[in-house]
């Protein structure tokens, strides 16, 4: 072989060295670059595979609530390009809200003032990255600053009774009520208090009641007079004069005491006869029980024949009930049959009570006397001889005399805000439908649409 051949060879050689270097260091370096090895045994060749990266990172609650000074881990989870997981690490963590809450470099969310702040996880690159809202709410009960009693001064007559209603004030500006109250009189002679706060007045005098929070050493008072002189009864009065109820109803009479100094209180010591007891009786406590039609008159007497009132009674046999509202004191009259006419009503009304047609009248909702075709509805007033009520009839919460759907919309639209149809007085009693019930909620109008159905009955 010449020289020059064996310098062109060298220098293949040389190149085809440099080349192999290349490729093989352009296979380590590049992800996704695959290097082939043949064996020595067969000349197969065998993959290296791609490197694995982070494609995304989460966190295992996205929304969490602390307390003040409570702390809380991030537990962030990587995932992989080959589908798998494994904990994140090499994070940077940052908070929105540094006021409300902070984040160390592990991680660790401190609570530190009640608010909201966003904590933001990051990997190597801004693509990569999770949130975590943290909602901080008060974190140590409020403290006592102060107590007050219901009353600072306080006249008592010899052998009554108050009952003392403490609130206490809350350094978050709140009022409650507390436990753990200490209560003392500087004048057990005069007044003395019980530990439930519950004073009595012994004997004429000053006191003064002090109440203690042991825990808080804080305190308040409340002044007491007990008067001299004893008060006795000048009258009494029964809350109604006239009454008219259904056979076999019963009504308890509500007797006050005017008192010798001015004030008034429940009457007490009384004795009870009716004028005729096949018609309304009554029992030592008041309560009237009716048995037949008719007329009769309550005597209630005090301790002397002076002292004394009268309820007129009137049993009726109608369907109509009437009652006065014990709460309120109101006269209302139900039991209609949802359609009937007022000419209908007034004719069996007056056959029912034995009197004459033209001693009970009908007026409609504006006040104006009602037409006989005009049905009896929710919201008119039916006057008999002296006495007048309220008409409801229940489940008629719009007043046509009716009941369909719109009475349920009437009850729907009232507790969305959408009508104040029911703030009326009577309409609202309507829309009681169910017994017991003393307000309007949604159960009323669910009742009132399977009365509709047939599902339910509406007892008038």
């Amino acid at each position: 072989m010449s020289k020059s051949r064996s310098n062109v060879l060298h220098i293949l050689l040389t190149a085809t060295a440099v080349l192999l270097a290349f490729v093989l260091t352009a296979a380590i370096l590049v992800p996704g670059v695959y290097v082939r090895a043949e064996e020595s045994t067969g000349g197969d060749t065998e993959e290296v595979g791609d490197e694995v990266t982070v494609v995304s990172i989460s966190v295992s609650e996205t929304e969490i609530t602390l307390k003040e000074g409570e702390t809380y881990a991030m537990k962030v989870t990587a995932k992989m390009s080959d589908d798998s997981t494994k904990d994140a690490e090499g994070l940077t963590f940052t908070s929105d809200n540094a006021d409300a809450a902070t984040v160390n470099e592990n991680g660790v969310i401190t609570a530190v003032a009640e608010g909201e702040a966003v904590i933001t996880a990051k990997g190597e690159t801004e693509d990569i990255k999770c949130t975590i809202k943290v909602t901080v709410t008060k974190g140590a009960a409020p403290t006592v600053v102060s107590i007050k009693a219901d009353v600072e001064e306080l006249t008592l007559a010899a052998g009554e009774t108050h009952s003392l209603i403490i609130t206490a004030t809350m350094s978050d500006n709140t009022t409650a009520m507390i436990t753990g109250l200490t209560f003392t009189s500087d004048n057990a002679d005069a007044v003395t208090v019980d530990e439930n706060g519950v004073i009595t007045a012994v004997a004429p005098g000053e006191a003064v009641i002090t109440v203690a929070s042991g825990t808080d050493d804080i305190s308040c008072t409340c002044r007491v007079t007990v008067s001299a002189p004893e008060t006795h009864v000048v009258s009494i009065s029964v809350s109604e004069e006239q009454i008219r109820i259904g056979t076999s109803d019963k009504y308890t009479l509500k007797v006050t005491a005017e008192m010798s100094d001015g004030t008034t209180k429940d009457a007490e010591g009384l004795t009870f006869t009716s004028s005729d007891d096949e018609v309304a009786s009554v029992d030592e406590s008041g309560v009237i029980t009716a048995h037949k039609s008719g007329k009769a008159e309550i005597t209630i007497k005090g301790e002397s024949d002076e002292i004394s009132c009268v309820c007129k009674v009137t049993v009726s046999d109608s369907n109509i009930r009437f009652e006065t509202l014990p709460s309120t004191g109101e006269r209302v009259a139900t039991g209609f049959n949802p359609g009937v006419t007022v000419a209908k009503t007034i004719s069996d009304l007056a056959a029912a009570e034995n009197i004459a047609p033209e001693s009970i009248t009908v007026l409609n909702a504006e006040g104006a006397v009602a037409a006989d075709s005009m049905r009896m509805g929710t919201g008119m007033t039916l006057t008999v001889e002296d006495s007048s009520y309220m008409v409801v009839v229940l489940g008629d919460t719009d007043g046509n005399g009716v009941i369909n759907n719109k009475d349920v919309k009437v009850i729907l639209d009232y507790l969305t805000g959408a009508s104040h149809l029911l703030d009326s007085r009577a309409n609202n009693l309507a829309a009681q439908v169910i017994k017991g019930k003393n307000d309007v909620t949604i159960e009323n109008a669910l009742f009132l649409q399977r009365h509709l159905y047939g599902l339910e009955n509406i007892t008038q």
